[in-house]
């Protein structure tokens, strides 16, 4: 008895759970009445991967926005590779916990449905997400690396390497 109340709670919780996330992440779309819960599901996955796409399209047009920014300066814009690394580190930011709520997502579906008797369906585990979800992590663990070792490099390079003399800008 214990286990099926322990079962019914936590369904009850994942519900909510999908409710309050389809509330964040869709409050323009007008309410048409009372959706189905197959529906709600699947345009729970469709939203979450319409974001994806939608962070990958605004970080290409402010990437294109630098390019034309560094164009207008006739190529004199020095702080352009600290932006673009800036942007492309928060777009992998993200990427990756979009990836990672669309994957909580999709396994607790898959374990409600697994619990709800009435509803026999399963959605399975998306394999070519999965390549996505690890190629962006391994982005975003390498632009970290790259970050600390840019930070280590430039901490100490005014000790190692002093002003230039005016005597030595003349020769």
């Amino acid at each position: 008895m214990s286990k099926c109340i322990d079962a019914s709670a936590e369904l009850e919780h994942t519900r909510e759970g999908k409710r309050l996330l389809h509330y964040f992440m869709v409050p323009h779309v007008p309410d048409r009445g009372k959706r189905s819960s197959d529906k709600s599901d699947v345009s729970m996955i469709l939203y979450l991967r319409y974001m994806i796409l939608a962070t990958t399209t605004v970080s290409t047009f402010v990437k294109y926005v630098f390019y034309v920014t560094d164009m207008l300066m006739e190529g004199q814009w020095e702080k352009k590779p600290v932006y673009t690394f800036y942007l492309e580190l928060i777009r992998d930011l993200l990427h990756l916990s979009l990836y990672l709520c669309f994957f909580l997502v999709i396994f607790t579906m898959g374990r409600i449905l697994l619990v709800d008797v009435h509803k026999l369906r399963y959605y399975g585990v998306p394999l070519h997400l999965i390549r996505e979800l690890y190629e962006t992590f391994r982005n975003f663990k390498i632009r970290i690396a790259d970050y600390i070792r840019y930070r280590k490099l430039t901490s100490n390079m005014n000790d190692r390497f002093p002003d230039a003399t005016p005597e030595e800008l003349n020769a």
